[in-house]
């Protein structure tokens, strides 16, 4: 009888260890796709730096006078304004992966074995039958 009870008590945690493992799954996958977002935004605003740059050198080249100094300060502000703006953006959401990540590492978690609580629920397989009859 306790064979049977602790065998049964086995394919519970089992099942309880499948679907934290599925969750971890889950949340893995969930980061992932995040990160991969930001990793897109980087690449953007990569990419806006590089047209910064390219503006910068016709600024130098190009300008003439003051009113077109002034036209392309313009058009850098806003890129510059723009570019921190999506950068800001990034480390909020990165921020907000590291409080997932820290609160995941802080919960416990089922497969780091079992509390002392769980252990003295466990049946004792050297108990006698005469003790359950």
């Amino acid at each position: 009888r306790i064979l049977r009870k602790e065998s049964g008590n086995l394919r519970i945690s089992n099942v309880e260890y499948e679907d934290e493992i599925h969750g971890l799954k889950e949340e893995i996958a969930g980061l992932n796709l995040k990160a991969n977002e930001y990793l897109d935004i980087i690449s953007r605003v990569n990419l806006r730096l590089k047209e910064m740059n390219a503006l910068v050198f016709d600024f130098s080249s190009n300008c003439k006078n003051s009113d077109d100094m002034a036209v392309m300060n313009r058009k850098l502000i806003r890129e510059l304004d723009q570019a921190k703006s999506e950068k800001m953006m990034v480390e909020i959401e990165l921020n907000k992966i590291k409080e997932i990540v820290q609160k995941r590492k802080s919960r416990p978690s089922k497969l780091e074995g079992s509390s002392k609580k769980d252990k003295m629920k466990s049946p004792n397989f050297f108990e006698s039958d005469d003790e359950e009859n």
